[in-house]
Order: structure tokens, then sequence, then C-alpha cells
């Protein structure tokens, strides 16, 4: 049903990048050397994409049981059934 990437990891991704891009940006603005903000950002990139990943399995964590306890609680009638009960009254 589900193609590509669990979602999980598609935040995790995405959390790295946008540190990795305020590092650099904010590495830039200090005036700091190329090579320098290059290092931080790397170690920031791999941290955030560590943190990003475990905030992004708790949220699909959280999703899965909502969408779960919502279909518990608002099951999806028998269509079939309920068109057989009421031949079985009408005849």
């Amino acid at each position: 049903m589900q193609s590509g990437p669990p979602p999980s990891q598609v935040i995790g991704t995405v959390f790295a990048l946008a540190a990795f891009t305020v590092a650099v940006l904010s590495g830039l603005a200090a005036g700091k050397s190329a090579g320098a903000v290059l290092a931080f950002a790397l170690v920031v990139l791999i941290v955030a994409r560590i943190v990003g990943g475990i905030f992004g399995s708790m949220a699909a964590s959280a999703v899965d049981d909502a969408i779960e306890s919502h279909v518990r609680a608002h099951p999806v009638p028998d269509v079939d059934e309920a068109v057989r009960e009421q031949a079985a009254e009408s005849a």
C-alpha cells in the first residue's frame, strides 16, 4: 500500500537537512572559515538525523495508534449483510 521510505525516515532526513542548512548559514554569517563551518554542519547533520529519526518514529507510532483507535471506534458497516437482512425481512 505504501511506496517509498517509511515516514520516520522522511521526517528524520528533512530534520537533518534543515539543521544542516541552518548550521551552514549561521556559520557563514558569523564569518567562520568554510572548513570549520562544513565540519560543524556535518556533525549537526548526523546528530539531527538521529534525533529526527527518533521523533519521526514516535510521530508515526502516534499516528498509527490514532488511526487504529478511530477504526475501532467507527467500524465500517457490512453493507452486504444489511442487504441480506432486509431481503430476509421482506420475504
